[in-house]
């Protein structure tokens, strides 16, 4: 009984399976046929966008960290104790020019000043003592030059009076002796005489000696104060009162504060397409040597702290002497003026040592045609022509700008350009714009895009 139950329903599962298969092959039947529509247009479907005439303004970006321009270090140039530490001596504290910051005691070279000076007068008298010589010795040969003309003139009579028997021998000897006495007097006169002038070279020399040790003296003094030359912040502070320091050792370390530099590095292709996009002359007049401050150059600095960004202006200074081997960049040196006056630390900020800042350089303002930089491949466009034929065009870039490029050669303005991606583009292909095929059917489906 169980057995002839199951046979009916496997028959009646392989008539409901046939009667499925009859009613899809009659409706595949039943079915019209795709409607084929004529003159479909199978060319690309892109996306175009006209060159324009545009003013930019050409911009490089850079980051680099704030220097100092001016780095002092105070080294100890003298020997001795620590009497005078100022008070405000402390790292990050900013004090005035002029202001002395330590003090070396000064006793021992108080004297050795007191004895420079003592030498030097010394000097100076002995140089007098020989200009007086010289005009004792010049008066004295004339004096004996007097004296020897009158001992000529008596030996001459005595000898005329010995002729006539009217003097002894002995008396004329020692007429003759007299006369050779005075030119022997004269003779020691002009000898000393001989020697002023070296007297005078030597004593001289000695007080210019005396001189340079007495302004060595008045140096060495002045070197046991130390004072700021400029406005400064304050950095390292390696003195304490009563310390006994030695001659080259580091004292302070100070930073102007009023001017600040930042070197940015830069790409060397950003770089050259920056200077070539202005207008500047970039030698000075009768050199030949390059300055990039004849450039038309301007520099923004930028410190973003938190949601809050801080901005200086700046001017463009120099380039480094060499370029970063490892990242093929070079440094651009910024120079930026601390506002120091009328500070309003709420909203304002100072520049300071060390602070990690952006840095964009920008050139002369010009009007240049400009396209999407999404649009090139590489330095080719592809123009479309009022036919909607493909153009594929070699351009010159001048720079690269906010996602636009700009073009110096190559295409038109007003031209239209390709923005989508095309597999296998060839020079003359065509293709449709999405602007213009927006009600266009679909060439596989025949329905409205």
């Amino acid at each position: 009984m169980t057995n002839k139950i199951n046979f009916k329903r496997k028959y009646w599962l392989l008539i409901a399976a046939f009667s499925g298969f009859l009613v899809l092959f009659v409706l595949g039947l039943l079915k019209p046929e795709p409607k084929m529509l004529a003159n479909i247009d199978t060319s690309p479907l892109v996306d175009v966008v006209q060159v324009e005439l545009r003013q930019l303004d050409p911009v490089i970006i850079g980051y680099g960290r704030a220097q100092p321009k001016e780095n002092w270090r105070a080294i100890s140039e003298v020997t001795g104790r620590v009497i005078f530490r100022h008070p405000e001596l402390e790292r990050g504290r900013t004090l005035s020019k002029g202001t002395i910051v330590l003090k070396i005691d000064p006793v021992d070279y108080q004297l050795a000043l007191a004895q420079s000076r003592s030498n030097l007068k010394s000097a100076e008298l002995e140089l007098d003592r020989v200009k007086l010589n010289k005009r004792a010795y010049q008066q004295s040969r004339a004096i004996e030059l007097g004296r020897i003309e009158i001992a000529k003139k008596e030996l001459k009579r005595k000898e005329q009076l010995k002729q006539q028997g009217l003097v002894s021998s002995s008396e004329l000897e020692a007429q003759r002796n007299s006369v050779l006495a005075q030119e022997q007097t004269l003779w020691d006169l002009d000898s000393k005489l001989a020697l002023i002038p070296t007297d005078t070279e030597v004593a001289e020399a000695n007080v210019k000696v005396a001189q340079a040790k007495l302004r060595e003296s008045e140096r060495s003094l002045a070197r046991t104060e130390v004072t700021l030359p400029f406005d400064a912040r304050i950095g390292e502070v390696n003195a304490e009162l009563d310390q006994v320091v030695n001659q080259q050792e580091k004292l302070v370390e100070a930073h102007d504060v009023s001017e600040m530099e930042v070197t940015a590095n830069m790409s060397l292709f950003d770089m050259r397409r920056l200077i070539n996009s202005t207008t500047g002359q970039p030698m000075l007049p009768g050199e030949t040597v390059p300055d990039i401050r004849n450039l038309n150059l301007s520099a923004q600095i930028t410190l973003e702290v938190g949601q809050q960004a801080f901005v200086w202006q700046g001017t463009v200074d120099r380039i480094n002497d060499s370029i970063d081997t490892d990242a093929n960049t070079i440094g651009l040196t910024v120079k930026v003026m601390n506002k120091l006056g009328n500070f309003n630390p709420k909203t304002e900020a100072p520049l300071l040592k060390d602070m990690y800042v952006k840095v964009d350089v920008t050139g002369d303002s010009q009007i240049t045609l400009v396209v999407p930089s999404r649009a090139l491949h590489g330095n080719k466009l592809y123009v479309v022509t009022d036919d909607n034929s493909l153009r594929i065009r070699e351009v010159e870039i001048a720079y690269e700008q906010d996602g636009f490029s700009a073009i110096k050669s190559g295409v038109k303005a007003n031209e239209s350009i390709v923005l989508s991606d095309i597999l296998a583009p060839t020079d003359g292909m065509k293709i449709r714009r999405a602007a213009d095929n927006a009600k266009q059917p679909d060439a596989r489906t025949g329905t409205q895009l």
